[in-house]
């Protein structure tokens, strides 16, 4: 995945077609073909280094756009030397008089060209000879033909280096779409990444994914925004406050974490770790008595509280931090739903708080407005309802915060971050994260934003962001196996500093 260059927005289907047609206006141009030959030239400067010593592919082209950057790009590659032959998808779409006539310039330039018409017109695949998949792009809403998903099971049983125009032949780019897909190796991903991207039903679909600009007008992002929105560094920058000089602990906010129980201990401790080494002035652990012992031996810097003398005086915290391994037995229950009630500062609700919540008859109504709800997937349909796949876990997260004044952070690979009908992306983080405690960690490092003085938005986004880059730079001394919830939160200083400006760093 390269995004160092993209934008920033993440759109629809409906939102690329505009931007295309605003395109061609611009360049008073009255057919694709500008747009075409742009795709061509960047899908061809990724392809060529990696497959410049074959001289021969083939490439599967379909009825529309999708099939007229194939047929560009074979123009491009047989003036490099290799010779694509490119076979056409029959369809009961006629191919536009553009696509003709790119078909016939093929020809005369030499190029070799084929019809499907029914599955004897497959050619035998080898796993040696390079496949640009060029069938179906953006456009694609509705499960492919039976010609069509037999075409792409065969291009996928014949395991050869399938390189992608866009889009994987058969997904949806913002739609789930039932049926077979093209599993690439490498999917050029032109301007902008599609919302299909960040879900993880499409991770072994995808294959490695990069951004290509094909020279689509940059003014139109500008005036006309996203739903979806990928979290950049420029952006966290901007967000991110530096410590200014003579400023005391009473300046970073006084935090309660409700962590812990028989057996759970290492979640509370990990979450407390992580909001102390992310900047909050005070800590106050509220545990059970008998575990006192555990977190003065691993952290000293950190008050406690015993469960068993009874609710804490809620407002005197800054943000309160809930859920990381507290349990669900019937006295726990009852102190979360208390303090949900009670409470009138910001909170993040993690772990056992949100399957308490999930065993209330009306539990989405118990989350108090200035909330941050940080589900995985699993938890988020046992308190929103199952969904029937990603696409629609995502949309009904997008959907929730529309109606709900609190923040859902639904995490993943790449975490989306939900509020006032508008989501985030972060990109930041690898498989390393996929191993207990990651959440607790997470939910010490937002509640000490939110001690701080930081907004319910900025300190999702922020604490996201930061979680991600600390298990980055962690990896550069472990591996993706041997990663730990601890090691994250040891790389949690590099990835503060990471966000210093020159005249910020001490």
């Amino acid at each position: 995945m390269m995004l160092k260059n993209a934008l920033s927005i993440i759109p629809t289907t409906a939102y690329i077609r505009q931007w295309e047609e605003y395109t061609l206006q611009s360049h008073q141009q009255s057919d694709g073909l500008l747009l075409m030959n742009g795709a061509a030239t960047a899908f061809v400067k990724k392809w060529w280094p990696a497959n410049q010593k074959h001289k021969y592919c083939i490439i599967f082209c379909g009825p529309g756009n999708n099939g007229g950057d194939g047929y560009c790009i074979a123009l491009q590659l047989l003036k490099q030397g290799i010779r694509p032959v490119i076979y056409q998808l029959f369809t009961s779409k006629q191919p536009s008089d553009l696509i003709e006539k790119l078909k016939n310039s093929f020809q005369q330039a030499g190029g070799e060209w084929k019809l499907i018409k029914t599955e004897n017109d497959f050619p035998n695949l080898e796993s040696s000879v390079p496949i640009i998949d060029a069938l179906f792009g953006v456009g694609l809403n509705r499960p492919l033909s039976t010609l069509a998903a037999a075409l792409v099971n065969h291009i996928n049983h014949a395991n050869a280096a399938v390189w992608s125009v866009d889009l994987p032949s058969g997904m949806g780019a913002d739609t789930f779409i039932p049926g077979p897909k093209i599993n690439a190796r490498v999917t050029i991903c032109f301007e902008v990444p599609k919302p299909a991207f960040f879900l993880a039903q499409n991770a072994s679909v995808l294959g490695k994914w990069e951004i290509a600009s094909i020279g689509l007008n940059a003014h139109y992002p500008k005036q006309h925004d996203t739903k979806l929105q990928l979290l950049q560094q420029l952006y966290i920058q901007s967000i991110f406050r530096p410590r200014k000089a003579h400023q005391h602990k009473g300046n970073f906010g006084n935090a309660c974490m409700i962590a812990g129980s028989s057996g759970k201990m290492g979640a509370a401790i990990l979450a407390s770790r992580a909001c102390l080494q992310s900047g909050v002035g005070l800590l106050t652990a509220f545990i059970p008595e008998a575990y006192a012992n555990a977190v003065h031996s691993n952290l000293p810097e950190t008050m406690i509280r015993f469960r068993e003398q009874g609710l804490p005086d809620i407002q005197s915290y800054k943000a309160i931090g809930m859920g990381p391994g507290v349990g669900t037995d019937a006295a726990v229950t009852a102190c979360v739903l208390s303090i949900l009630k009670e409470t009138k500062m910001p909170v993040v609700i993690d772990a056992d708080a949100i399957t308490i919540l999930s065993n209330q008859p009306n539990g989405i109504s118990l989350i108090p407005p200035d909330a941050i709800i940080t589900p995985h997937p699993k938890e988020f349909d046992r308190l929103f309802g199952k969904q029937e796949n990603d696409y629609a876990r995502a949309a009904k997260a997008i959907s929730l915060s529309e109606s709900y004044p609190w923040i859902l952070i639904l995490k993943g690979q790449y975490t989306l971050i939900c509020y006032k009908g508008r989501g985030w992306y972060n990109t930041t983080g690898n498989v390393g994260l996929a191993k207990g405690g990651s959440g607790d960690v997470l939910t010490g490092i937002i509640t000490a934003l939110l001690a701080q003085g930081y907004s319910l938005l900025h300190s999702a986004q922020l604490g996201v962001y930061l979680h991600g880059t600390a298990a980055d730079i962690a990896i550069n001394d472990s591996a993706y196996e041997s990663l730990l919830a601890s090691d994250v939160i040891t790389s949690l200083g590099a990835a503060f500093r990471s966000l210093y400006n020159s005249h910020d760093a001490p």
